[in-house]
């Protein structure tokens, strides 16, 4: 017996019915395609029985119409309102299972097979009142307003919603002896409605210029690509997706000009310190001063210090060798490396694990084994997510690859940090030696009876006045320079943090212009010169504001560790506090320096401007949703560990330098420098791919045009992977 298409209870949605096939669906009611399950309207469950998929679905249909208000379709007019019909079902609703979309395209046949396999399952039923055309809710109300208005009033006065339909019958009812067609009434609505919008929304900001092809330009006189979709015969294509080009162009001249005289300024400020104070660090390397580094240990000799610098010498060449074949494998095998990525950092926990209770360590046993379990889920959980992963670096390696300059660039802002360190490390000893001369010890507690090398809680129970992790130590450089001058001490870390930051982030805004510059056109010569230049001169202050900003962050994160390592529980409380700003503003970073790279807009512009194109493409879910990181960084760990391979076989080769823990440091020399090295380019990977993420939000159909081989890749990972969202967006893909 059928049962009723009235909505069932839970209870009565698991009866058994004598039709072979039946199908338990979970309605939920959305407004758009975009909009939050949870903001949905959940129905009442409904079960429907029937000797095929398609009086499955026309019980489904007739239960769920009056649900439906109409249809939302968009033509070059504007918006207009049809009728939905059970033909084209799929423009009013869809099943999802798993948390996946349920393919369409099935035959009646396959569509039989599916309703075995969801048998006893609960399968998601989502109704959209007025169609999947309406993906956003700027889409709903550019709709609403065209189609729901203009409002009626019942006899009491009262406003009467109404759709534009409901209008135009009454209308022909009453005017019936004149044929008129309801397509006249929405074009005079239409036209009416444009006029109104034009007078009451006038944009005060200054408008993007345009050439003589009525073409937009940017802040830097480079045409924006606004390509109109091509017929694609692959088995992937893109609808009508309209670019979401920033509306505001980009000041002219230097963006945030302070913040780079004031970066400069502190860069010449680091070496008129080198200058004054330096000179005692290097009399004491060259053995002409008896003056040397605080705190240094007798175990190294200048001869021990020369093979280490040789050592990072060699190893800079070789890791630079290694980090760009490792690049290239991991972008050629990019779905096998993420995959040996995520399988490694399970196999490391566990080994982890396993060695504790070997050593009866179970404390630490029982945390890296519950560490272990979660990189086993979360392994588990992200295979769906690791070909759409791949399909972005790949694309982001063709981009690197045509312009394998971006490396040059890289390499000599290593340099360039390299340099930034040893200067400002030489004038912070320079600068402690001097102040140390001129002040007196601090006191030492009342209640200090712990002596060098002993447990401790805080800093006034040690003899040295100077507790780190637990123990009493002798104060290194650090603690001496704060120790003397609090207010120095703050300054000069801020200094080095933002240094580090600064020359970090021109590679990243020199990327994102190369990349976006490959994305827009086919012939992308001569992009990184170009975007190097803008990067190091009129976006420099923009650069040097967000960076600034990290830096502050960072600084204030290192005090509190600091503090809390002698036993100050409020320090460590602020430093995880601290540290979980550094990232957001790191992650907010990332993504407004593409657009600081592309457009050259001001630092807060870029940052309100890039988070809107997500938000308007719906696209704030994801933006974190990606495991090219996770390969990235593990190819950068295998470069590393090479390089402390290499170090080790040095110490077994060259015994004429086996000093003292030489069988350590040496691999562990190899180890940190060979990662910091491949860092670099895998850095210039990863701000192409953020690169990548911005062009497609922003203009999908560009690369169809300049890079089609690339397109289609794309566009097919990203509608398996969150298909919604693409709907929502504009995007859509036609099998």
């Amino acid at each position: 017996q059928t049962p009723s298409v009235q909505p069932q209870p839970a209870l009565n949605a698991t009866q058994r019915t004598d039709q072979p096939f039946q199908l338990l669906v979970k309605p939920l009611l959305k407004s758009t395609v975009s909009q939050r399950d949870t903001s949905g309207v959940i129905l009442d469950a409904f079960v429907a029985s029937g000797r095929s998929f398609s009086d499955i679905l026309q019980k489904i249909w007739d239960e769920f119409k009056p649900r439906l208000k109409g249809l939302a379709a968009k033509t070059d007019s504007g918006w207009s309102l049809d009728v939905p019909d059970i033909a084209d079902w799929t423009s009013s609703m869809h099943l999802r299972h798993n948390k996946k979309v349920v393919d369409a395209t099935k035959s009646e046949q396959e569509w039989n097979q599916w309703l075995v396999k969801v048998k006893d399952k609960t399968v998601m039923l989502v109704v959209f009142e007025y169609g999947t055309k309406l993906g956003r809710q700027q889409d709903f109300d550019d709709f609403t307003t065209e189609c729901i208005r203009p409002q009626v009033t019942d006899r009491a006065g009262a406003t009467a919603e109404t759709s534009l339909r409901d209008v135009v019958a009454s209308l022909q009812a009453q005017w019936s002896p004149y044929p008129i067609a309801d397509s006249s009434f929405r074009l005079v609505v239409h036209s009416t409605q444009e006029v109104q919008h034009r007078s009451m929304y006038k944009n005060d900001h200054p408008a993007v210029q345009y050439d003589t092809r009525g073409q937009p330009v940017d802040a830097y006189g480079r045409p924006i690509a606004m390509a109109a979709p091509v017929p694609y015969t692959s088995s992937a294509s893109v609808g009508t997706v309209a670019p979401i080009k920033p509306t505001v162009a980009a000041p002219s001249g230097f963006r945030d000009w302070p913040f780079a005289i004031l970066f400069l300024g502190n860069i010449g400020a680091i070496i008129v310190l080198l200058i004054m104070y330096g000179s005692t660090v290097f009399n004491s390397l060259n053995g002409t001063s008896k003056t040397a580094f605080p705190s240094s240990s007798s175990t190294f000799s200048s001869d021990n210090i020369t093979t280490i610098l040789y050592l990072c010498a060699g190893l800079t060449v070789i890791a630079a060798v290694l980090s760009l074949a490792m690049l290239s494998f991991t972008i050629r095998y990019a779905r096998q490396m993420i995959q040996i990525a995520l399988w490694w950092s399970v196999v490391m926990f566990f080994g982890f694990a396993a060695f504790a209770v070997i050593k009866k360590n179970y404390t630490v046993a029982i945390v890296t084994g519950i560490i272990g379990l979660f990189a086993l889920c979360y392994a588990y959980a992200v295979q769906d997510r690791i070909p759409f992963a791949a399909a972005n670096l790949r694309a982001a390696g063709a981009a690197i690859r045509k312009h394998p300059s971006t490396h040059v660039v890289a390499f000599v802002f290593l340099l360039v940090q390299i340099a930034w360190v040893f200067v400002w490390a030489f004038a912070v000893v320079g600068i402690t030696n001097k102040l140390t001369e001129n002040s007196t010890p601090a006191p030492t507690s009342r209640t200090a009876t712990v002596a060098s090398g002993g447990r401790c809680i805080a800093s006034a129970q040690c003899l040295t006045n100077y507790c780190t992790s637990g123990v009493c130590k002798e104060p290194n450089v650090y603690a001496q320079l704060k120790s003397t001058s609090y207010v120095a001490y703050f300054f000069l870390l801020l200094s080095f943090f933002w240094g580090v930051q600064v020359f970090k982030n021109i590679i990243h805004a020199t990327v994102a212009g190369t990349v976006a510059t490959w994305w827009f056109s086919s012939d992308s010569k001569g992009a990184t010169g170009a975007s190097l230049g803008r990067a190091t001169t009129t976006s420099l202050g923009s650069i040097c504001f967000g960076s600034l900003i990290v830096a502050v962050l960072q600084t204030l994160r290192q005090l509190a560790e600091e503090a809390s390592r002698q036993g100050d529980c409020a320090a460590c409380i602020a430093q995880c506090i601290l540290g979980c700003l550094q990232s957001l503003m790191e992650t907010f970073n990332r993504w407004a320096f593409v657009y600081v790279g592309i457009y050259g807009y001001k630092f807060m512009d870029a940052g309100r401007a890039v988070m809107q194109l997500f938000h308007d493409r719906g696209f704030d879910a994801i933006i974190n949703d990606d495991l090219v990181g996770t390969a990235l960084t593990f190819a950068a760990f295998g470069v590393g560990c090479l390089c402390a391979l290499l170090g080790l076989v040095y110490y077994y080769i060259d015994v004429s330098n086996q000093f003292q823990y030489a069988e350590y440091i040496l691999p562990l020399t190899g180890l940190f420098f060979g990662l910091g090295v491949a860092i670099i380019p895998m850095g210039v990977v990863d701000s192409a791919v953020a690169t990548i993420f911005v062009c497609f939000a922003e203009d999908p159909v560009a690369l169809q045009h300049s890079h089609p081989e690339h397109f289609n890749e794309l566009m097919t990972e990203w509608h398996r992977q969150y298909p919604e969202i693409m709907v929502a967006s504009g995007y859509y893909v036609v099998a």
